[in-house]
């Protein structure tokens, strides 16, 4: 069950929830966090827990089904995560995502900030990882509290720069769809016309596109042109191309890229913006979530709408 599939709130704590709060902490990591630690490490995280209400410098978030507490995040000065812990029966629905999510666009903590850290448990650096954090430094013991220290560099959507037009051809070619177990293509693939007709002289009038920036590198693009590709549908529609570099995926890069893209589209005047995709692909998912519909298809692929009127999306699908 997803996070769309149920009625989630996110939400700061309230006093009153912070009991139930730290019990769900302690719970969780006493289950599956305290096993590697040393007794002095149990007894460190226990005494940690007992003085979250007195501690000021603490902000707090968690994630509600019909008054019931899921998961909780809280971070301390300057952009750091003291506890990230869900319900064991919640895993993998995307609530520790989400509850990134509302820190991470909380001006309040990341205004003039660009890294978020964390001392992750030898027992969740996987899961941070899955969440787009990196390790920065080996294994370390502070009073029994066993940590990886890892960061979240944030990313940076901002305008394609005619300087960084050729850098279109590498994500061209990962923007190629290649099922499971499939050899990968030779990269000369993206200059089959049907292909390279995607990025050949962009710089067009009608051509527009945005970048995601992690830590000075570019890792993703969407941009749209007026072509007669796979996905055309008119002569007033743009067609939608994107991609992210794949040790980049799974970390929302692509809500962010279109999301940018549509607001440019919006303020050029455009309406909609099509495109074409595999139906094996797992970018569908993505697709129906920021709002594009399937208007015809073939044997093998969709092509899909999105009326940029129409500002609606599901981000937590």
């Amino acid at each position: 069950m997803s996070l769309s599939d149920k009625k989630y709130q996110i939400r700061t704590l309230c006093r009153q929830d912070i009991a139930s709060a730290m019990a769900l902490v302690w719970r969780v990591f006493s289950e599956f966090e305290a096993p590697e630690y040393s007794d002095e490490g149990i007894a460190e995280f226990r005494d940690f827990l007992d003085n979250v209400p007195a501690n000021a410098e603490l902000s707090l978030w968690g994630c509600f089904n019909d008054g019931k507490i899921l998961g909780v995040i809280a971070v301390r000065p300057p952009c750091h995560i003291s506890l990230l812990f869900v319900d064991k029966e919640y895993h993998r629905q995307g609530i520790a995502r989400s509850l990134l999510k509302s820190v991470l666009t909380d001006k309040s903590i990341m205004d003039g900030h660009s890294a978020m850290t964390v001392n992750s448990s030898p027992y969740a650096v996987e899961a941070y990882r899955h969440l787009g954090f990196i390790p920065t430094d080996t294994e370390q013991t502070v009073n029994g509290i066993r940590y990886v220290p890892m960061k979240y560099l944030l990313i940076k959507v901002r305008r394609l720069q005619q300087t960084e037009y050729s850098l279109l051809e590498e994500f061209l070619y990962h923007a190629i769809f290649l099922p499971s177990g499939t050899t990968p293509l030779p990269f000369e693939i993206i200059f089959n016309p049907d292909i390279y007709i995607y990025i050949e002289n962009f710089g067009q009038s009608d051509d527009c596109g945005v970048i995601a920036e992690r830590d000075g590198n570019i890792v993703g693009a969407a941009w749209t042109r007026i072509i007669p590709a796979f996905g055309h549908v008119d002569d007033e529609t743009p067609e939608l191309a994107i991609s992210v570099l794949p040790e980049y995926r799974g970390q929302s890069i692509g809500t962010m890229l279109l999301t940018r893209l549509f607001e440019l589209l919006r303020k050029r005047g455009y309406h909609q913006t099509s495109l074409s995709v595999q139906k094996e692909n797992s970018a569908v998912r993505l697709y129906r979530r920021m709002g594009y519909e399937i208007i015809r298809e073939n044997d093998e692929d969709y092509i899909m709408v999105k009326d940029l009127n129409n500002g609606s999306c599901r981000l937590f699908e």
